[in-house]
């Protein structure tokens, strides 16, 4: 919980010192409070993450605080309060769907047939 708490508040500017987890919390909570809006993003999660612990407002604490949550975990997202929002599966790329959004990344390599074929010895391990 600290590392997201760090993550979100850097992204703020903001240093949370300590190790008291309530008054981080409350530091945070209030610097998210002072944006009139913001989107935090919780990407991949595994494990339940109490959002008010954690020091991200609710929706009636703040209005323009929006959490966009993704998880391949379906019951992690109901036990965090998603049940009351939409839950949007997202199924995976076709294989030559992905290759053409790797092909078109900036960082893309040159030889793409050789980063293929590694990718493709990569996934029968």
């Amino acid at each position: 919980m600290v590392n997201t708490q760090n993550k979100i508040a850097e992204r703020l500017g903001l240093e949370l010192e300590g190790t008291d987890m309530d008054m981080r919390a409350a530091k945070l909570r209030e610097r998210i409070k002072k944006k009139k809006k913001i989107l935090i993003i919780l990407d991949d999660i595994w494990v339940f993450l109490d959002l008010e612990a954690l020091g991200i407002p609710s929706a009636d604490e703040h209005k323009g605080c929006k959490i966009l949550m993704t998880s391949r975990r379906r019951k992690v997202l109901k036990l965090m309060g998603s049940q009351k929002m939409k839950i949007l599966p997202i199924e995976l790329l076709k294989e030559d769907e992905a290759w053409k959004l790797f092909k078109n990344l900036k960082k893309s390599p040159k030889n793409v047939q050789d980063c293929r074929s590694l990718l493709q010895q990569l996934q029968r391990l």
